[in-house]
C-alpha cells in the first residue's frame, strides 16, 4: 500500500480493489462512472465503495488489462 499511495496523481493514478493493484490512469475515460469516481480513491483502497456498485466479476470481465499486481501482505479476495 505504501506504493500504491505514490501513484495518486491523475497522470499516475494507482487503486486497489479486494487486494489487486489497478493501473487506472489511462482507463479514466472508460470507466462507466466517470473519471471522478477514480478520483475519489487515489493511491487508496477503494474495497468498500467498489463492493457497494459492482459484482466481483466486472474488473475480470471489463478490466483484467488494468491489473498490474496484489498488495503485499494481502490475500486477494477477487478471482482473475
Amino acid at each position: 500500500m505504501e506504493e500504491v499511495a505514490k501513484h495518486n496523481r491523475k497522470e499516475d493514478l494507482w487503486i486497489v480493489v479486494k487486494g489487486i493493484v489497478l493501473d487506472v490512469t489511462n482507463w479514466l475515460d472508460e470507466h462507466p462512472g466517470g473519471a471522478n469516481a477514480l478520483f475519489n480513491f487515489m493511491g487508496r483502497d477503494a474495497t468498500e465503495e467498489f463492493a457497494m456498485l459492482h459484482d466481483d466479476e466486472v474488473i475480470p470481465k471489463y478490466a483484467a488489462h488494468i491489473v498490474i499486481g496484489r498488495v503485499q501482505g494481502q490475500t486477494p479476495s477477487l478471482e482473475l
